[in-house]
């Protein structure tokens, strides 16, 4: 079940009701409903509820997993910063300056596009088909799904969905006069984010904590130089590892589908198995749309009057009869892919769901 989370989200082209945009009361406090944004709340908490998703990060163990599959009904995604560029998602966000992000991302119309409230009212910057770069005209409020998001650097992990703010790790400095060290993760906005949309399970793409190269190719999943080093990603292990009892307490799962990742904070769980969790009762396409017009078979089913199944034994029902793609199995071998740790087929595999564990069978090909 949902729990409520108290994230401030705010539609930028709708001014808040209780204030008319002013941003304050008649007392002159900032208004308590828009906590002076001046800007309407956007009432998208638990969309995504009860299903889990994936937050895909940008290391390259990406390019190792069919990220078409992303793609697929029933799959919900958020991205972080540009590899929602390199791999298709249904939300994105990102902390850093908007200058460092693509400007086909703030101009889709089918992304979400969550945005920290001092970067809305900045211009998008676009990369040219010659290589070149120039402003535009069009500010980031103005951008077709875009929501403005609170966010501090005072990281407080024992509060980390109590507060109306995103906290991404210690600032330092005067912010955070007692972080214990520096470092920033635009990662934690998307766990809260996802928390925020109401999934009970997250699974993590794209985590690669064992990188130190800063070349292209080797940092990312994508064509740009890296940043940081061993030494950040293990502050930035520190940090996750001191989130795990928040978890825990909120009954919020997070999974790390990259086996070799040096992110240990998280349990693994192969890639194929998250897919198949966040499906869920969500069949493979195309879907079998015969009949479902027939008076006839609906007066016939009504008749038989069978109980009502679960959506947990829908979708065991679903996964009995899985078969798994050709291109997942290795060329003549019919054993999965590399990128797939997951039991051969024919053996039982366990995926989770809201109401617990099921236990699933890959029926051979």
């Amino acid at each position: 079940m949902w729990q409520e989370d108290p994230l401030l989200v705010v539609n930028p082209k709708v001014q808040c009701p209780v204030c008319k945009g002013t941003q304050k009361q008649a007392d002159g406090q900032p208004c308590p409903y828009c906590v002076g944004t001046g800007l309407a709340r956007a009432h998208m908490q638990g969309f995504w509820s009860p299903s889990p998703g994936f937050l895909v990060c940008g290391g390259p163990s990406l390019n190792s997993l069919p990220l078409d599959r992303l793609k697929d009904r029933g799959v919900v995604s958020l991205g972080v910063n540009n590899v929602a560029g390199h791999a298709h998602v249904k939300a994105f966000v990102f902390g850093d300056g908007q200058y460092k992000f693509h400007h086909g991302l703030f101009f889709d119309p089918g992304l979400w596009c969550f945005v920290p409230l001092g970067k809305l009212k900045r211009g998008v910057r676009a990369k040219l088909p010659d290589g070149s770069w120039r402003g535009t005209t069009r500010r980031v409020r103005e951008c077709p799904g875009v929501f403005g998001f609170s966010h501090s650097g005072r990281l407080d992990p024992p509060n980390f969905f109590g507060t109306h703010y995103s906290q991404w790790g210690y600032s330092g400095g005067d912010k955070c006069p007692n972080a214990p060290f520096r470092r920033l993760m635009t990662m934690l906005h998307g766990l809260r984010l996802m928390h925020w949309l109401g999934c009970p399970r997250v699974y993590l793409l794209g985590v690669d904590f064992d990188r130190d190269s800063k070349d292209p190719g080797k940092a990312y999943a994508f064509n740009e130089h890296g940043s940081g080093g061993m030494k950040a990603y293990l502050k930035q292990e520190t940090i996750l590892e001191s989130l795990v009892p928040t978890f825990a307490a909120a009954k919020f799962e997070c999974f790390n589908c990259n086996p070799a990742s040096k992110c240990v904070a998280f349990p693994h769980v192969p890639f194929a198995d998250a897919l198949a969790d966040c499906k869920g009762a969500v069949p493979e396409e195309p879907f079998d749309l015969a009949q479902w017009y027939s008076h006839g078979v609906k007066n016939e089913w009504d008749a038989k009057k069978l109980p009502a199944l679960t959506v947990e034994e829908l979708t065991a029902i679903q996964q009995k009869s899985w078969r798994p793609p050709d291109e997942w199995l290795q060329p003549g071998t019919g054993q999965f892919s590399k990128w797939d740790v997951a039991p051969p087929r024919g053996t039982p595999c366990p995926v989770g769901t809201s109401s617990g564990t099921t236990t699933v069978t890959r029926e051979s090909a």
